[in-house]
Formats: structure tokens, C-alpha cells, sequence
């Protein structure tokens, strides 16, 4: 029962896991650039080259997000 009960629950956790990921750095590179973009450029002053670099490198630390 075990054996049987272990590959379902991993495969399902692993298989859902990348969907999230695309759905998230789909939907969330252009709603954040467009936030950093609105609110911290204008104070920051930060060239628009280095905000994709930015929100990019902040997308690859999902910990930071959730």
C-alpha cells in the first residue's frame, strides 16, 4: 500500500509544482515590472535596462515570495 500510495503523492506534488512556477513567472514579470516601473523608479532613479535584470533576479528567489 505504501509503495503504491508514495509515486502517486510525489508525482502529483512534482507535476503541479512546475505549472505554479510557469503560471507565476507568466503572470507576474510584467504586473511587478510595471510596480517597480510606477513606484520605485521615480524615487530610486534607476535606469530602465536594469529593471528587468531586477525583477528577474528577484523572480529567481521564490522564497522571498511566498
Amino acid at each position: 500500500m505504501e509503495k503504491i500510495i508514495r509515486p502517486e503523492s510525489t508525482s502529483a506534488s512534482t507535476s503541479a509544482a512546475p505549472r505554479m512556477s510557469q503560471d507565476f513567472s507568466l503572470e507576474i514579470p510584467t504586473r511587478f515590472e510595471m510596480w517597480i516601473r510606477g513606484s520605485l523608479l521615480p524615487h530610486l532613479e534607476v535606469p530602465h535596462a536594469e529593471v528587468p535584470q531586477a525583477a528577474s533576479g528577484f523572480l529567481m528567489m521564490p522564497h522571498l515570495l511566498s
